[in-house]
């Protein structure tokens, strides 16, 4: 079993992954890295150069490849829900956690100068988030295990709620520096 984080850019998934990842003691894998290291440059130069498609084609292989391992935090990238057979792997095997969040929210932490991401659309910021949005909430719902709203709360609280939700699936196995490494209750074979 697995752990995937879902939901729009700049909606939280990294941090809160990360976070949950020293937690409870699993390795973590973040998507726009894997696909960053195979192509040897950042995802401004990799869409610039190849596209927003050959992205997407590296992400289904890198998501096909990690999906079926087991004791890994996922986080996806944002649109890695839009390829159902994406979803389907992620889904056989991972428990999906949405990370929530509204488009004024979402405008103003993408407007924040350390965010480097490339446009998706050619619209302005809030046409393009309101846009994507408006075909991605209904997919992010439909595979969502659970979702937790990252608006106004803090990560420590999002992390709670979500922590909570999955102690029905993880039994203690170690201690670590955070306190306890936990292992999955279910496993599923490869």
């Amino acid at each position: 079993m697995n752990i995937a984080f879902i939901g729009y850019r700049s909606s939280g998934k990294t941090t809160i992954s990360e976070k949950l990842a020293r937690i409870i003691g699993w390795k973590k894998v973040e998507f726009d890295s894997e696909v960053e290291k195979t192509f040897g440059m950042k995802i401004p130069q990799i869409v610039e150069k190849f596209g927003w498609q050959d992205f997407r084609s590296c992400e289904s292989l890198l998501i096909k490849k990690f999906s079926g391992k087991n004791d890994l935090i996922l986080d996806l990238g944002g649109g890695a829900i839009l390829n159902e057979e994406n979803m389907k792997n992620i889904k056989r095997h991972s428990i999906v956690i949405y990370l929530e969040c509204s488009p004024d929210i979402l405008v103003k932490r993408l407007n924040h100068p350390s965010s480097n991401r490339p446009a998706l659309t050619e619209l302005s910021l809030e046409d393009e988030v309101l846009t994507t949005l408006h075909t991605r909430i209904p997919l992010y719902r439909k595979y969502a295990d659970f979702s937790v709203n990252t608006d106004y709360q803090s990560i420590q609280n999002s992390l709670f709620q979500i922590y909570n939700y999955l102690l029905k699936y993880l039994e203690p196995a170690n201690i670590n520096e955070y306190g306890v490494i936990y292992k999955n209750k279910y496993s599923y074979a490869s």
